[in-house]
């Protein structure tokens, strides 16, 4: 595989992938990164997020991504970084874990899918499944970014641990933005940003609990 390089970060040509790198919707979150913050990048595609997570000198970022031809580039990009963990792994609703379990989900290479998809004979891979609560409870991260393609429309936002001060997530279909919205609102988030003032199909939310 040929890689192209922009600002640091290789990325596959002929992809979606240097959109994705470009992307600015995360940029205020690093505001809230120091020396002292653990990070959870869930969805974390090719490492664009962490990578600039790593210049704000972050205690520990830790990367989950199923698809193994992003994490081939992720690996690539973190030049074996100390403060980075990566995990092979989908992130799905299971309050339990799941580590045994195998899902299907059609593998795309340059495109963020960690979406679990039907089962299927043609172009699938089986990953492991993890929930979100597995992940918070075991890393106890201070700032959370969520970019999992509509599949954060099956976990739950509600209770979580106190040491969530920032979290960051594309929700999809707009009419599903306002129940985890209000979940977040209950637990004293507010909200720092969002993609555009009128909710779209992809909408970025960003939230600092007080």
């Amino acid at each position: 595989m040929n890689y192209e390089c922009y600002q640091g970060i290789y990325f596959r040509p002929n992809t979606n992938d240097l959109n994705i790198i470009k992307e600015k919707d995360y940029n205020c979150v690093f505001e809230y990164i120091n020396k002292d913050t653990v990070v959870l990048d869930v969805g974390a595609h090719i490492g664009s997020f962490t990578i600039r997570c790593l210049a704000h000198d972050p205690k520990k970022v830790m990367c989950v991504e199923p698809s193994p031809e992003n994490v081939n580039v992720l690996r690539l990009n973190l030049n074996k970084a100390p403060n980075v963990g990566v995990l092979r792994c989908a992130v799905s609703g299971q309050e339990r874990l799941l580590v045994d379990t195998k899902c299907k989900f059609k593998t795309n290479p340059g495109y963020k899918l960690t979406t679990i998809d039907h089962i299927s004979d043609d172009g699938n891979l089986e990953v492991a499944v993890v929930s979100l609560s597995y992940l918070l409870t075991k890393y106890k991260p201070n700032v959370v970014k969520i970019d999992i393609e509509k599949e954060e429309l099956r976990l739950n936002f509600r209770n979580l641990p106190e040491c969530v001060k920032v979290i960051a997530v594309e929700i999809h279909p707009k009419k599903n933005q306002r129940a985890i919205v209000n979940q977040l609102f209950a637990q004293r988030f507010i909200l720092r940003y969002l993609t555009n003032s009128k909710l779209e199909e992809n909408a970025v939310f960003i939230f600092v609990r007080d």
